[in-house]
């Protein structure tokens, strides 16, 4: 009689779960931001802008024509704010205006937040508003 270690178990059905996502997950790619200041030393996916000012984030996303939201999360205090994303014809546009100062990132997990499903993959983009 076979011994089953369950712990081992999940974790490979956990693994092959995540990999049958990850296949089926759509990469937003980002390739221009508007508005931001160019005096600062804003690394790879790193922006310097002004609050109340509206900077459009452009790029490409191979998904069928759509609206959704895109929720922004302020590091230090945690508040969200979401903006309107679209896809026409393979274009993403996202108009973003932030209300206040401060670190404000979107990562994968909280752009699926608003999502029926694990629908989209996106490298973490953080704003520093000023």
């Amino acid at each position: 009689m076979a011994i089953i270690n369950v712990t081992e178990r999940n974790a490979e059905v956990q693994a092959k779960v995540q990999s049958i996502v990850e296949e089926n997950v759509t990469t937003i790619t980002i390739d221009s931001i508007t508005n931001t200041l160019d005096d600062f030393d804003d690394t790879d996916n790193e922006y310097t802008v002004y609050q109340s000012t509206d900077c459009v984030g452009t790029g490409t996303l191979d998904y069928a024509d759509a609206t959704f939201r895109v929720p922004f999360e302020r590091i230090d205090t945690g508040r969200k704010v979401l903006f309107a994303a679209t896809v026409v014809d393979g274009e993403f546009s996202v108009t973003m205006n932030f209300p206040t100062s401060g670190e404000w990132q979107v990562t994968t997990d909280l752009v699926n937040s608003e999502l029926s499903s694990q629908t989209f993959s996106i490298d973490t983009l953080t704003f520093k508003v000023l």
